[in-house]
C-alpha cells in the first residue's frame, strides 16, 4: 500500500524503485506505516488469523508500524 506502485509491472526499473523507496526519510516512512497498519490488518485478517492458529503470536510492533510474527515452542 505504501510502495506498491513502485514495484509493479508499470513501475520504474527495480534499481530506481529501490533508490526512490530508500530516499524517504525513515521517520516519514514509519509515520506512513503507522497510518496504514489498521487497514492492512483488516485486509490481512484471514492470514493473520491463520498464522495465529498455527501457533504464531503477532503484534503490530511497539510503535504500531509493522507486523511481527514469532513462533513459540
Amino acid at each position: 500500500m505504501v510502495l506498491g506502485s513502485l514495484y509493479s509491472e508499470n513501475g520504474p526499473p527495480t534499481e530506481l524503485a529501490d533508490k526512490m523507496a530508500e530516499a524517504t526519510p525513515k521517520f516519514v516512512a514509519k509515520l506512513m506505516h503507522q497510518r496504514i497498519m489498521p487497514k492492512l490488518a483488516e485486509l490481512d485478517k484471514d492470514i493473520l488469523d491463520g498464522v495465529r492458529k498455527a501457533g504464531f503470536q503477532t503484534t503490530s510492533g511497539v510503535d504500531g508500524s509493522g507486523f511481527i510474527m514469532r513462533m513459540f515452542y
